[in-house]
């Protein structure tokens, strides 16, 4: 197996011979049966039989993926634009969140998503915890989802802030969120940018659930 691979013609194989390559090439002699599965095949050998399989190239099918990526950043920019138009406030309230201690934030997130899993598993182990452990993962999954959203909201802000443009809140919203798309799709280090904006997001928004929880305590009160 292997990229690129030929059999030259000083080359004997006294019973079977197996290839997987990209391209293969031969020339040689195979007594028993030759196997092939290639993109590029090319027989100028001998071969008591010759199986091919074709392979196809990936090219397509890494169009497809980046296509599906595309949608998926479109669809996830129209998720955030409703959200911030139901839910202002949950937007406005992490920004505040974030800008007060940043630093916390993502660190309190980035902890709280770790403890999360391991509950989740400790739970699921015990069977009888299974449902919470479901419920768990799929408050986490939201959250997670949600986090990058806010942080979009946040970012936008600022840089509108800085550039003193007065826009509303879908433009900020937009402008953060294509901002922080592009910094993911930054080679090697994407992934920290990545890493940074789903804890910070995910941490303001366990605050401002503990806010909103501690003031519905007060007025019940």
């Amino acid at each position: 197996m292997g990229e690129d691979i030929s059999m030259l013609s000083n080359t004997t194989v006294g019973r079977d011979a197996l290839i997987g390559a990209k391209r293969f090439s031969n020339q040689g002699s195979i007594n028993g049966t030759l196997t092939v599965a290639a993109e590029q095949f090319e027989n100028n050998g001998t071969a008591g039989r010759v199986e091919f399989q074709k392979i196809e190239s990936r090219r397509e099918d890494t169009q497809f993926i980046s296509l599906f990526h595309m949608l998926s950043i479109i669809g996830y920019l129209l998720l955030g634009l409703i959200g911030l138009r139901l839910f202002p406030w949950l937007f406005r309230a992490s920004e505040a969140r974030m800008l007060r201690d940043p630093a916390i934030e993502t660190l309190v997130g980035f902890l709280a998503m770790i403890v999360a899993l391991i509950l989740a598993v400790i739970l699921a182990i015990t069977i009888v915890g299974i449902p919470i452990s479901v419920m768990l993962l799929l408050l986490l999954a939201v959250g997670i989802m949600l986090s990058c959203l806010l942080v979009s909201f946040t970012l936008g802000r600022r840089m509108t802030a800085l550039l003193r443009t007065g826009t509303g809140g879908s433009v900020s919203f937009t402008v953060g969120y294509v901002i922080l798309n592009m910094l993911f799709l930054l080679p090697y280090i994407g992934w920290i940018f990545m890493l940074i904006s789903v804890s910070m997001g995910f941490g303001a928004l366990l605050y401002v659930a503990r806010d909103g929880a501690s003031a519905q305590l007060t007025t019940t009160a």
